[in-house]
């Protein structure tokens, strides 16, 4: 397809695929409420055993499973006409193990907790690894179907909507886990995110797609290496975002602390948890809208250090925290800061690159931010079980630590779309 039939393809369907967009969006997130990672999931964790590495191995998981994939799955996408049945194949991956956590928690949680413990993980290991491999795939899938300006608005609303509405959700999570005894309540929790996520697909399924306009040739798997060899070499701006992104990871050392620290140390219970949910989704669900039109207008690197500002703040205010409201409020900033870094850090990335090398530059983006975003919750936690580090201290040192990647930012990256530079990049070996 010519690119000029290409760009009237996707503003013919832009109704239509924004709302397509938007319902798969407002449902997977309805869904993953339900299993948060920030509250959900540590509480049950805590509930089969309550060591600090294994609430830290949550976001490690997490991370790795996210992102590290993405640049292998990036070199097979660029070669590929359509994305849609690949998404749907791996999207598969990303619900099914939901339904097995169900099934284990259901029937295994109280008589052995041990086994139910490991069968997490590893579900739970498969549906992020699942999601990692989809990423690049369905980014360029967005991009692909709409185009760059109506993007913000398109993660801005849809994420505003599952947001508001997620709140409730929360209100929801809360009475459950407060109502029903364990292992019931997590269960209903799991099954309900497997129900969600898989309606989501549905509308996936029902976006018009046009042909991809310019297919990279499909090259070695050796020559692709040298070529992302060369991306780093070449694009300076990219590589320090890449260093400034890569410091502010250590903020999600501290997120990964603050529901087992309200529950160990602020006597959090299950409608306590419930509504630290409903503080980040009103804090996210307030601020989407504002993040979209504020990268679409004025620049998504404006919003990923705005945000990233916000995010620090609310890990200094963790340390300080001496009570469940003073908590609230530290959830509530980290709602924004995530808003923020969701709204802008898949548009900003998209923008460094031309649209053939879009899945590469998503998958390195990611694969070289992985292996920091694994260790760190986890080093968290071998520093509170050996009580090397408080809560408080690790929180104060990500704090530290983070602030220096906002300074990277803010002084030695510029706002990829105001430069005026080739969009193919100087390729070593190909």
């Amino acid at each position: 397809m010519e690119a000029q039939e290409n760009t009237g393809f996707v503003y013919k369907n832009l109704k239509w695929n924004m709302s397509m967009h938007m319902l798969d969006g407002i449902f997977f997130e309805i869904g993953m409420y339900f299993a948060n990672t920030a509250t959900v999931l540590p509480a049950f964790v805590a509930m089969l055993n309550s060591s600090p590495i294994l609430i830290g191995l949550i976001s490690s998981i997490r991370t790795v499973g996210w992102l590290f994939p993405q640049l292998f799955s990036a070199y097979f996408v660029e070669g590929l006409e359509f994305r849609k049945m690949v998404m749907f194949k791996i999207g598969l991956g990303q619900r099914l193990p939901w339904f097995f956590i169900f099934l284990f928690t259901m029937l295994f949680a109280k008589t052995n907790p041990e086994i139910v413990l490991i069968a997490f993980f590893v579900f739970f290991a498969v549906a992020m690894f699942s999601g990692g491999l989809n990423m690049p795939v369905w980014l360029d899938f967005v991009a692909n179907t709409v185009p760059t300006e109506w993007r913000g608005r398109l993660f801005g609303i849809r994420s505003t909507i599952g947001g508001f509405l997620g709140i409730v959700v929360g209100l929801v999570v809360g009475y459950i886990l407060e109502k029903f005894t364990f292992p019931d309540n997590f269960s209903i929790c799991f099954f309900t995110y497997f129900i969600f996520a898989t309606i989501s697909i549905i509308f996936v399924m029902l976006v018009r797609e046009p042909q991809q306009e310019k297919i990279r040739k499909h090259f070695s798997i050796a020559k692709y290496f040298n070529s992302v060899k060369g991306i780093i070499r070449n694009n300076r701006n990219y590589v320090n975002f890449i260093v400034g992104r890569i410091l502010l990871t250590f903020i999600s050392m501290a997120v990964a602390f603050y529901t087992l620290y309200g529950i160990k140390n602020l006597g959090a219970g299950g409608k306590e948890i419930g509504a630290f949910m409903v503080s980040s989704l009103l804090g996210s669900s307030l601020s989407y809208f504002f993040w979209g039109y504020l990268g679409d207008h004025k620049g998504h690197m404006l919003v990923i250090k705005w945000s990233s500002l916000v995010g620090i703040a609310a890990v200094f205010l963790a340390g300080m925290a001496d009570t469940l409201y003073c908590l609230y409020a530290v959830f509530f900033l980290d709602g924004v800061y995530m808003a923020g870094q969701l709204i802008s850090g898949f548009n900003l990335v998209m923008e460094f690159s031309s649209p053939e090398e879009r899945p590469t530059y998503i998958g390195l983006t990611n694969t070289l931010i992985a292996p920091f975003g694994t260790a760190v919750p986890v080093l968290a936690g071998l520093l509170l079980a050996r009580n090397i580090f408080s809560y408080s201290s690790i929180f104060v040192f990500s704090g530290i630590i983070s602030l220096l990647g906002l300074l990277i930012l803010t002084f030695m990256v510029v706002e990829p779309r105001h430069l005026k530079i080739t969009l193919v990049e100087k390729r070593e070996g190909v």
